[in-house]
């Protein structure tokens, strides 16, 4: 089974369509969002930033990633990875077919 990863902090969760635009309202703009429907591997459509407050910006980076085994398989190789590089876990939740991951750390 092919499963398709989002990770918003690192988030799976099967095929989903996007919105035609994403509206900025506070910042007075709207754009056109890519079309990702035809995606075979891979990539990572969104990166929102905010500036930084005493040291440190937040962020958001959405990535869509193919991954062949179980969203359990997925968990625990994510889990392990984000002990390899020092990061800290806030939260790893798995409900029905959405894995949720938010994490920190310095990269």
């Amino acid at each position: 089974m092919k499963a398709m990863v989002l990770m918003v902090c690192l988030a799976l969760i099967g095929h989903t369509t996007l919105a035609a635009e994403a509206h900025f309202e506070q910042a007075g703009f709207s754009i056109k969002l890519l079309d990702t429907s035809s995606a075979s591997q891979n990539f990572q459509p969104l990166q929102m930033f905010l500036p930084a407050v005493n040291g440190f910006a937040a962020n958001v980076n959405v990535q869509l990633q193919f991954y062949s085994d179980s969203l359990q398989a997925y968990q625990a190789l994510s889990e392990s990875q984000f002990k390899q590089f020092g990061m800290t876990l806030v939260r790893s939740e798995l409900k029905q077919d959405i894995l949720w991951f938010e994490y920190r750390g310095a990269i």
